[in-house]
Formats: C-alpha cells, sequence, structure tokens
C-alpha cells in the first residue's frame, strides 16, 4: 500500500523503526522505538517523521534529509 511502509523490529531488547511513511505521521508514540532509520526519501518512506518532536535518534544518509526535510 501507499505511503504505508514502516516495520518495527526487535532485538536484543531494542526497538527500531525502519521507515515511517506518511500515513504513520502522528503516530510514532504507539511506535515507542529506540532508534529509527529511514533507508530513502521517497513520501512512503520518510513523510510519517515531518512535524513530530522527538529525542528518538534518527538515521538517514544526508541526501534523504536535504529531500525530505528541506
Amino acid at each position: 500500500h501507499r505511503n504505508n511502509s514502516a516495520i518495527r523490529l526487535e532485538t536484543h531488547g531494542k526497538v527500531i523503526l525502519l521507515d515511517f511513511g506518511a500515513s504513520w505521521q502522528g503516530k510514532l508514540k504507539f511506535v515507542n522505538p529506540d532508534y529509527i532509520w529511514i533507508s530513502h526519501a521517497h513520501p512512503d518512506h520518510a513523510l510519517g517523521l515531518q512535524g513530530e518532536k522527538t529525542k528518538i535518534p534518527v538515521f538517514m544518509s544526508i541526501n534523504t534529509v536535504s529531500i525530505t526535510f528541506d
């Protein structure tokens, strides 16, 4: 489905969120990850983070940052 990319991985007591598509916007508190990794700048993988205020570490390439959040 479009805009729905989000995978929650749990390993060694930590939760990693892989991508956070636009349809997930406003729902980060329900996933409660320790880390977020955005694979690339397509809306269905990254736009769920727009407008989120969080102290959760987010990992992505510099190109993804500039395309997604500029």
